[in-house]
């Protein structure tokens, strides 16, 4: 009987690792940008040294002058899980959120890694 439920176990994890690597369970490089549940459009970036919020979105897109800084504060802590703007560290990747408008329109794919 025990042989019979190791068969059993061990024909479930070959399953279950054929299926993740036929189908797959995490998105593919070089989706567009994403969207949190909130519905909130975002690329990833790695700081560098200096970089601030919103010199970020500027260097991205230009800066959305229909969109109030708090409103960035507030998307941005949403999709990065409350972490504040000045908390952010050189190196470490962020998700930025995206503001349709103007000069967004040449954001790219390959700025979402």
């Amino acid at each position: 009987m025990k042989r019979l439920f190791l068969l059993f176990i061990s024909l479930l994890i070959v399953y279950s690792v054929f299926y993740d690597l036929k189908h797959g369970t995490l998105p593919k490089a070089g989706e567009p940008a994403a969207e949190e549940e909130s519905g909130i459009p975002y690329v990833e970036v790695s700081v560098k040294n200096g970089d601030t919020l919103l010199s970020i979105i500027e260097n991205l897109e230009g800066f959305p002058e229909h969109v109030e800084i708090s409103r960035i504060v507030e998307d941005f802590m949403g999709l990065n899980g409350g972490l504040k703007p000045e908390q952010m560290k050189p190196g470490k990747t962020y998700k930025i959120p995206v503001y349709p408008g103007e000069r967004s329109s040449f954001l790219s794919i390959s700025e979402n890694h």
